[in-house]
């Protein structure tokens, strides 16, 4: 059993195992060889990874339940058909929460109202829009549940290359990139015409998973079940009330081995594979490590009241509390402080308002961004009931409630803006009946450490954020608001400050000259073997240094400063900042980039060094000029190295024209200046030989 990790590097580490014996197997198949699809459940002792391959004898740490499904199907022999077909393999978990399907079915149909009460009979029909009508599948029907289990797995066959009708090639990787699923769930009717005859009636629909798009990286996890367009409710509805239910999927390839087979074929064919690129500027983009803040906001919390309610009681106890509880990366887990619900008139739905933004620090490189790509923040709804609201959580009491799960893929591009997502997402808990109306309204933002949001910040939000009421949208602006000004707070606690290089200035407006300067994302991430010998009265007083690093930029008269690290001969800043720098740096090759080292104790400020930085490259092709850099003195001695790098935030493709322009007029007005030199100098010999020839006649000659 292995288990995925995402710190400190990206890994699938076995944490288990369990032994299933080859000899059952063949028994399981002997069993159900006249059978067209046999199932056997077997209940595996896991035993934990031993760090000592000398333990022999570990203990038991848990069981492992595995159903194994025989079935039995027509092979293809391996040869030049098996390699031009793959499979698409669909599994169908289980669904919970439809006896709200049901009981909106049955406000348009009272015959209905015993199946809303004591369970519906439920399949899922699968329907993928790339292939005929006739391939699609049913999954078998669970009778009299409200939260069925499926456990249906099917296989697609496509072929790997497909001709159009006129005539033109297609890959199937650029089928699926446009392509859809269909997930509908209906109630199988039966009714009883004679005895000991049953026959199938008219089926209902109960309601419709929005067609998903099959991504080269797979889909899988809860997807909410909504009313059927053709519902005299699902207009009338609000967007809570709509989500029905919940169905647990997956959809990816049968075999690992398939999904490079139709890349590959895809590129043979001059397909452009977009999620290839995206993975490669995320490789590309982020191999220098930068500092992050990701804001996790849930403002507010709908829950139905009979969630609330503790067994055998038909009133919320007053002492009822609710929180939430999540976790991030390698962080530990966050609990939310416990907040008594709120309900409305009728009584039948409660609110829970949160007023606290989480933010977290994170180091944004290549296993963050695969976090974010592959991974869904799980936000977990909790129900307190007693006396005790500072101890620990979750307690033996305390219920889980559901699960809200917040697709972070837009969190992972690669740009210097400020990355949201933003959106009302549903609950969802297996074994549960009945969770209509239960949503969570989340709010991420992932920013630079050293740059605030500024006003055309990207945003990426659902298409249910966009439903919500007026007076929703009010609160969640004035939450906002409220994030902000605790921004600006922390902003200025954190910033240093001196007397001697000045700090990073808050945000105020500033005269800049945007059309002789370009943008850049400056970071200073650290040194390495400072040293005082330069100074030697500083270096009696202190062994070590307490260094901070400034640097100029356009706009401002005092330069940029980072914090000051004390006591430390190799000080790590991760310092990074968005600024804009006069293009005279790129222009002239006289000039460079200068970074300042300075000593900070107390009172004594010292200047230790100095390291230029050369941005020509960046016109030479490079995306960005990044290494280690000799901090050199006032007497061109060494004292230490830094490493900084320096990106632009805009194309300056432009200013290479402007650049080689400058050169050629340069070395015109060199080749000028030396030919008039020589000009002058024939003048003014030959003035003197003319002058020459009035008083000697052999000059004449000449």
């Amino acid at each position: 059993m292995p288990c995925r990790y995402y710190y400190p590097n990206v890994r699938d580490q076995m944490v288990a195992k369990g032994v299933l014996p080859l000899s059952r197997l063949c028994a399981m198949v002997t069993m159900h060889h006249r059978e067209e699809v046999g199932i056997q459940a077997f209940c595996l002792p896991l035993t934990l990874r031993s760090e000592n391959p000398a333990e022999t004898h570990t203990p038991s740490s848990g069981l492992l339940n595995v159903n194994v499904t025989y079935r039995r199907s027509v092979r293809s022999p391996v040869g030049a058909l098996a390699t031009r077909m793959v499979s698409i393999s669909v599994q169908i978990h289980r669904a919970t929460g439809l006896q709200a399907a049901a009981r909106a079915l049955a406000e348009e149909d009272p015959s209905f109202q015993y199946s809303a009460e004591v369970g519906v009979n439920a399949f899922v029909i699968i329907r993928p829009s790339f292939l005929p009508e006739v391939e699609s599948r049913n999954t078998r029907t669970v009778a009299r549940s409200f939260c069925p289990e499926f456990d249906h797995h099917s296989e697609f066959p496509c072929n790997i290359l497909t001709q159009r009708s006129s005539g033109e090639a297609c890959s199937l990787a650029e089928i699926l990139h446009s392509s859809e699923i269909v997930l509908s769930i209906h109630h199988q009717s039966v009714t009883s015409a004679d005895v000991g005859k049953i026959h199938p009636a008219h089926d209902y629909h109960l309601g419709v998973i929005f067609t998903l798009a099959l991504l080269f990286p797979g889909i899988s996890g809860w997807y909410p079940v909504m009313l059927p367009a053709d519902s005299t409710l699902s207009g009338t509805a609000g967007v809570l009330n709509n989500v029905v239910g919940g169905l647990e999927l997956s959809v990816n390839f049968a075999h690992h081995s398939d999904r490079d087979r139709v890349l590959e074929v895809a590129r043979g064919l001059g397909w452009n594979d977009v999620e290839e690129e995206v993975v490669g500027s995320v490789r590309d983009g982020w191999e220098k490590e930068d500092l992050v803040n990701l804001s996790v906001t849930v403002p507010k919390i709908w829950l139905p009241v009979h969630s609330l309610l503790l067994a055998g009681h038909k009133h919320i106890h007053k002492k009822t509390h609710c929180y939430l509880r999540y976790k991030l990366y390698d962080r530990d887990a966050v609990c939310s402080q416990l907040r008594k619900p709120t309900f409305s008139e009728d009584g039948q739905q409660a609110t829970v308002v949160f007023e606290q933004t989480r933010r977290i620090e994170l180091m944004k490189h290549q296993p963050l961004v695969w976090y974010l790509r592959e991974e869904k923040l799980e936000i977990q709804i909790w129900r307190s009931y007693g006396k005790d609201t500072t101890g620990p959580r979750p307690q033996d009491t305390d219920r889980l409630l559901g699960c809200a799960y917040v697709d972070m893929t837009a969190l992972a591009e690669t740009t210097s803006r400020t990355l949201s997502v933003s959106g009302v997402y549903p609950l969802f808990k297996r074994n549960v009946p009945n969770l209509q109306g239960a949503a969570v309204r989340v709010h991420l933002s992932l920013s630079s450490a050293y740059h605030h949001p500024s006003v055309t910040a990207h945003c990426t939000s659902s298409a249910e954020d966009q439903s919500l009421s007026e007076e929703e949208a009010e609160q969640d602006s004035s939450v906002d608001e409220n994030r902000r000004k605790e921004d600006r707070i922390e902003n200025k606690k954190s910033s240093p400050r001196g007397e001697g290089p000045s700090a990073v200035p808050d945000s105020q407006p500033v005269c800049v000259d945007v059309e002789n300067t370009f943008a850049v994302n400056i970071v200073v991430e650290r040194a390495m073997h400072l040293s005082l010998k330069g100074s030697p009265l500083t270096e009696r007083q202190v062994s070590t240094p307490s260094c901070c690093v400034s640097f100029p930029v356009a706009g401002s008269a005092t330069p940029l400063t980072t914090p000051v690290i004390e006591n430390l001969d190799s000080p790590t800043w991760n310092f990074q900042h968005q600024a804009r720098l006069s293009k005279e740096l790129l222009l002239d090759p006289q000039q460079t980039l200068v970074f300042k080292v300075w000593h900070k104790s107390g009172d004594l400020e010292r200047v230790m060094g100095f390291a230029a930085v050369d941005l020509s490259p960046l016109l030479s092709g490079f995306q960005s000029v990044c290494g280690w850099y000799n901090i050199g003195d006032f007497t061109g001695q060494c004292q230490g190295q830094i490493k900084v790098s320096i990106t632009p935030l805009e194309n300056i493709a432009h200013l290479r024209e402007e650049r080689r322009t400058r050169s050629c007029t340069a070395n015109a007005q060199s080749q000028v200046g030396t030919a008039s030199i020589f000009v002058s100098t024939y003048v003014k010999i030959t003035g003197i030989a003319i002058n020459t020839t009035r008083k000697v006649s052999c000059f004449s000659v000449f």
